[in-house]
């Protein structure tokens, strides 16, 4: 528009010069043509006689001028001719320009109208749908989806939601996540497999299955994430992995560029979203009732290190259902065995179905193998709570040094353990003579699973009675001290630092410490040898361990050490 209103100037200025021009030429021409008539009237001569010599020499120079003008009015009339050929071009790119202008503000307005799009990205393994749902099969599929969705329209408001269509992707480990689901007694296989097709029915509802690698999820999440939300289509992102501090980058990533304010942080548990992500103050939006409320390895479900299930054979609540299996969820241990659940009509388990006195009896047994969620966090409970309040494997847990036991009070490790206590009294009485070594076995492989757990391989005696006697750990060698030649720990360090080995023993030692998980890096920790450390800072299997499994590992590295 700038370039049109300096052409309009020049042009102005270039008429006014025509103007001049004609203006002086018809005064002269006016003069000329008066010069002219004289002569023809009295002839040259008479009219050179009766003028004077400066009269003479004004009519030749006005005659001059004349001709001078008309040569310049000729130039000008072209230079004219040509200025309007070029004023007509810039008219025509002008317009052609204007035209394209309000097409392209059209086609944005379009887009702005169609920016209605709404994004959410929900890590499966961490935000696992209520077992209300899951239990119900297809049907309680298509239910959640229907929920999501309207939850989703309902958060944005009346005047965001007019045409909004929402976009929901689920990222997960699809046979881990079966597999814990089935562990942990929420519902079977199948009823999860028929969930997720009910959930997909939806047409913009989709399950994505990354495999079993640790940081699958979460890498494609984080991918879509940076793209929906610089989208001008989208006009809102949920993210449900508001448990995962990981996605901290990629917001901050977002709120530099400007786009962190379409991202609404989903929150799946009845608990503060990571810390990393609270600095963010990005806006956050829970769905009470859609998602389990609590971790696996938090709420009151029977636990992956946990004694299995009663079997349903003779457990049945109602002719059924099992005890540890979903009608409306599972029977509630609080209402059944304290005649009081806090949760109400908000509990995931039922209340509808009273167990007659052998249920109750296996119920009983089940709380009893379950971790108090009280002493779990270190407060006090009372002598008489239907939960447990020490490891059924107590010092002897494998699984404690990893930080993998659900028992996480300080106290809950101390003693034998009710599981390890049976097994050594079973081994040691040797009943009926036919036990005794398969009991043997068994202490020995809980035995070497706790030395190895804690960086150290075990050693063990074994009497004539077959008894297995646990090695004191001053009695076995340190691997750091004779494999690398030094122990951060010196003189202080529980394990021996005196002792002459074989080669054979130093064979021995060397192929176990290569086998067995580096205690610092367990408790992820920098470990003070780097790369010359005797220990292993990775599990050999890598992503792909059979035993690392929707994000529960059972495995003796830590999830960590699984990349």
């Amino acid at each position: 528009m700038a370039g049109g209103n300096d052409s309009n100037g020049q042009g102005d200025e270039f008429y006014g010069m025509v103007d001049q021009i004609r203006s002086l030429y018809t005064a002269q021409k006016q003069r000329a043509d008066e010069m002219g008539d004289l002569i023809r009237q009295n002839g040259a001569h008479s009219v050179h006689a009766k003028l004077s010599k400066s009269q003479v020499a004004g009519a030749e120079s006005a005659l001059k001028n004349t001709k001078d003008l008309e040569d310049e009015l000729t130039r000008k009339t072209q230079e004219l001719r040509v200025w309007q050929e070029a004023y007509e071009v810039k008219c025509q790119a002008l317009a052609k320009a204007e035209a394209q202008l309000s097409t392209t503000k059209q086609q944005l307005q379009d887009i702005q109208n169609v920016a209605s799009l709404v994004m959410c990205l929900i890590d499966g393994d961490g935000a696992i749908f209520a077992p209300e749902y899951l239990v119900d099969g297809q049907q309680g599929g298509r239910r959640a989806a229907q929920t999501f969705s309207s939850l989703v329209l309902d958060s944005l408001g009346v005047e965001m939601r007019q045409g909004v269509r929402v976009f929901v992707n689920v990222y997960c480990n699809k046979t881990g996540l079966r597999a814990a689901l089935v562990r942990s007694g929420l519902c079977s296989g199948a009823q999860v497999d028929a969930f997720w097709d009910g959930f997909q029915a939806t047409g913009l509802f989709c399950v994505i299955d990354v495999g079993a690698g640790k940081e699958a999820a979460d890498a494609k999440i984080r991918d879509a994430l940076d793209l929906f939300a610089r989208m001008p289509q989208v006009l809102r992102v949920f993210l449900g992995g508001a448990h995962d501090g990981g996605y901290h980058s990629p917001l901050s990533s977002l709120q530099l560029g400007g786009y962190a304010s379409k991202v609404t942080l989903l929150r799946a548990y009845d608990e503060p979203i990571a810390k990393d992500l609270q600095k963010l103050e990005l806006d956050e939006v829970r769905f009470p009732g859609l998602f389990l409320e609590r971790r696996l390895d938090a709420s009151n479900h029977l636990l992956e290190n946990a004694a299995p299930p009663p079997p349903s054979s003779g457990t049945k609540l109602d002719g059924h259902a099992p005890v540890t299996t979903h009608g409306q969820g599972r029977a509630c241990f609080k209402f059944y065995l304290r005649d009081n659940c806090e949760r109400g009509n908000k509990c995931s388990f039922h209340h509808d179905r009273p167990p007659n006195a052998k249920e109750l009896i296996s119920l009983s047994k089940a709380a009893k193998e379950t971790p108090c969620p009280t002493v779990n966090r270190d407060g006090p409970c009372a002598s008489d709570c239907i939960f447990s309040h020490n490891c059924l494997y107590g010092e002897n847990c494998s699984l404690f040094d990893t930080g993998r036991c659900k028992w996480t009070g300080k106290h809950m490790h101390e003693g034998p353990g009710k599981k390890a206590a049976k097994v050594q009294m079973e081994a040691s009485t040797n009943i009926d003579g036919r036990n005794s070594d398969r009991m043997s076995d068994i202490v020995s492989q809980v035995d070497d699973t706790s030395s190895v757990a804690s960086g150290i391989p075990a050693m063990k005696n074994t009497t004539r009675s077959g008894k297995v006697v646990k090695t004191p750990l001053s009695a076995r060698p340190c691997n750091f001290q004779y494999l690398i030649g030094r122990c951060e720990h010196g003189d202080s360090c529980a394990f021996s630092h005196s002792q002459t080995l074989t080669p054979h023993k130093l064979h021995s030692l060397r192929i176990g410490a290569s086998s067995a998980p580096c205690p610092y890096i367990t408790k992820s920790k920098p470990c003070p040898y780097g790369d010359s450390c005797c220990m292993a800072h990775r599990c050999p299997n890598g992503p792909n361990c059979a035993n690392l499994l929707g994000g529960v590992s059972s495995c003796k590295f830590g999830r960590r050490m699984h990349t």
